[in-house]
């Protein structure tokens, strides 16, 4: 498989796992330390953070929605030996089942990630969203802190 398919494959396979909630294989997707910024999330630090913990903040805004989704478009991939950088267009539908309002709010926005090759792999060692616009249930997120505040780690 050629670099660009297997950096390609990387980023579609976070977001997916993402989606899936499958937090001991995402954690294996990035580097130990990783820049993660997301004001969406409430994260506008630019600072070094643990993968661990950047799952732990992703995990919790994530807890009290029944589901999401991570659509992946106009993926702009550059890389060199081995270090990779790309940009990935993404509408992320938010759903909760029956919530007043209405059950679905949608981001457009785009990711800017960086990636290290390092043990045979492609890792994740930035990752930042960049907010467009929403559409659907503003309140969706606040509903969805109050639902999962009284749940643990999936």
């Amino acid at each position: 498989m050629d670099t660009h398919r297997m950096i390609e494959n990387r980023i579609s396979s976070f977001f997916q796992e993402l989606d899936a909630r499958n937090w001991r294989d995402l954690e294996q997707m990035l580097s130990p330390q990783i820049h993660f910024e997301d004001h969406w999330l409430g994260r506008d630090e630019t600072s070094q953070i643990e993968a661990s913990e950047a799952l732990d903040i992703m995990e919790q805004y994530l807890r009290g929605f029944d589901s999401t989704h991570h659509q992946l478009g106009n993926l702009l991939i550059e890389y060199q030996e081995q270090k990779a950088c790309a940009r990935v267009y993404t509408t992320n539908s938010l759903f909760i089942n029956g919530a007043r309002g209405g059950e679905l709010l949608t981001l457009f926005g785009i990711y800017d990630l960086s990636l290290v090759y390092y043990g045979g792999e492609w890792q994740i060692n930035y990752l930042k969203f960049i907010y467009k616009f929403h559409q659907g249930n503003e309140v969706l997120p606040e509903l969805a802190t109050r639902k999962g505040a009284s749940e643990g780690r999936l």
